[in-house]
């Protein structure tokens, strides 16, 4: 397990670099179920793509950089079941951009457990997916990968659903 602290230079920096990796990831091999929890909830652009990096696997896509509600909308073409937690309300335009059936929002104070999480693994923490970009909040984000503690987070995860 690897740990982002809150509060230090460059720690959103670091996080967005994992949660791209995360997400390239899920592009190669997507999970049947998707797990977001968030306190805060935007179309945040995530992945750079100016290149054509991500041509391969988002054939569809033509944006210099992908949002998340992109990433999210393909994932969910691609038979993942994803759901989505978040605190604060979101704007109609947001919740336009996220109509795919596959997708369930949900309006919630509760957001346990935080973070993003896969079958094979878990960001697990207080994300915000703000307008500009990725951030955490006051508590540390830890990418988690052994298979007992990812079992565990996604059972969590279910009581909610």
């Amino acid at each position: 397990m690897r740990s982002l602290q809150p509060n230090l230079r460059g720690t959103n920096v670091r996080l967005m670099r994992l949660m791209q990796t995360v997400i390239s990831l899920e592009l190669l091999k997507t999970s049947n179920r998707i797990f977001l929890n968030t306190r805060t909830l935007n179309d945040t652009l995530i992945l750079p793509n100016s290149a054509g990096e991500y041509s391969g696997v988002l054939v569809d896509i033509d944006f210099e950089i992908i949002s998340l509600t992109q990433i999210l909308s393909s994932l969910a073409t691609r038979g993942a079941q994803i759901f989505i937690r978040y605190r604060s309300p979101i704007g109609i335009s947001l919740v336009n951009k996220l109509t795919h059936p596959n997708i369930r929002l949900l309006n919630d104070e509760n957001i346990y457990p935080s973070g993003w999480i896969g079958e094979n693994y878990a960001v697990s923490g207080s994300i915000q997916f703000l307008r500009d970009q990725v951030a955490l909040e006051e508590n540390e984000v830890n990418f988690v990968t052994d298979e007992n503690d990812v079992h565990k987070i996604i059972m969590n995860a279910e009581t909610y659903w």
